[in-house]
């Protein structure tokens, strides 16, 4: 894999039954630098005190509007759109 991201979305792939993804694929992923202290920082966002400046709760769901920059593995795109497709969620990929 190319990177801890790149391992984790194929885990994810091959736990939610998406596997068909790597029948279509043509080209392997540009390899990128790993960026651990990057990653561990993302811990922060389980943090319900953290999470109370960006997420929307009522009496029955909860909203977050997310922008997701630089993402260029194709990989990551198609399992981001298929696992939130899966949800009970209102999504727009632009």
């Amino acid at each position: 894999m190319c990177c801890p991201g790149c391992q984790s979305v194929a885990q994810t792939i091959v736990d939610s039954g998406l596997v068909s993804y790597y029948q279509y694929r043509t080209e392997k992923a540009e390899r990128v630098d790993l960026v651990p202290e990057q990653l561990q920082s993302l811990i922060h966002y389980d943090n319900e005190e953290i999470q109370s400046e960006f997420v929307r709760n009522d009496e029955n769901t909860s909203e977050v509007t997310l922008s997701l920059d630089g993402v260029s593995c194709a990989a990551c795109a198609w399992l981001i759109e298929k696992q939130m497709n899966g949800r009970k969620a209102w999504c727009v990929f632009a």
